[in-house]
C-alpha cells in the first residue's frame, strides 16, 4: 500500500513538474517570437527615413503624407505595449499604403534605382514582419491551449499566468476591397 502512495505521489510531483517546464518554455518561446516581431519593425521603422528623404525631392505635393507617416513612425517606436504597438503599427502601415498609392502618380520616382531598392527592401521586412506574427500567434494560442487545459490550467492559476493577446488585424482589412 505505501508503494502505492510512494508511486501516486512521485506521479504527481512529476506531471506538476511536467506542467511547470510546459508554461516556461511556450512563455519564452512567446517572449522570444515577441522580440523577433520588434526587431522586423525596427528595421522597417529603419528604413523609412531614407525612403521618404528620396521621395520628398519628387513629391513635394505630398507634405502632409510625409508628416503623418514621421509622426505614426516615432508613435510607433514608443509604443510602451504590445496592444499599443499592433494598433499604431497597423496605422502606419495604413499610411504607408496610402504613400505607395501616391507614389504611383510619380514615375519618376518608381525609377530611381536607390528608390526600388529601398521599397524591394521594405517589402522584404514586411514579409518578414508577417511571418514574425503569424509564428508570435501560433505560439501564444499553444499558449493559451495550455493554460487552459486540465491539469496544466491549476498550476497556470497558482503561478498567475494569464492569456497572451494575438496580433490582430483590423476589421477593414478583413473585407474585400472594393473595386469600383
Amino acid at each position: 500500500m505505501l508503494w502505492w502512495i510512494a508511486g501516486f505521489g512521485t506521479l504527481l510531483v512529476l506531471l506538476c513538474i511536467y506542467g511547470v517546464n510546459s508554461i516556461i518554455s511556450l512563455e519564452v518561446r512567446a517572449d522570444a517570437s515577441l522580440s523577433d516581431v520588434d526587431t522586423a519593425l525596427k528595421k522597417r521603422h529603419d528604413l523609412l527615413p531614407n525612403l521618404l528623404e528620396i521621395a520628398k525631392g519628387y513629391m513635394q505635393h505630398e507634405k502632409n503624407t510625409f508628416t503623418e507617416v514621421a509622426r505614426l513612425r516615432a508613435e510607433a517606436s514608443r509604443a510602451s505595449s504590445p496592444l499599443e504597438a499592433d494598433q499604431t503599427e497597423h496605422n502606419l502601415s495604413s499610411s504607408l499604403n496610402t504613400f505607395f498609392i501616391l507614389v504611383e502618380q510619380y514615375p519618376e520616382l518608381k525609377a530611381v534605382e536607390q528608390f526600388r531598392s529601398l521599397q524591394s527592401a521594405l517589402s522584404q521586412v514586411e514579409d518578414n514582419i508577417n511571418r514574425s506574427r503569424r509564428y508570435y500567434n501560433a505560439v501564444v494560442r499553444d499558449y493559451n491551449t495550455l493554460i487552459h487545459s486540465f491539469p496544466v490550467f491549476i498550476l497556470a492559476l497558482l503561478m498567475r499566468k494569464k492569456p497572451k493577446h494575438f496580433f490582430q488585424i483590423d476589421a477593414s482589412d478583413r473585407s474585400n476591397p472594393s473595386l469600383s
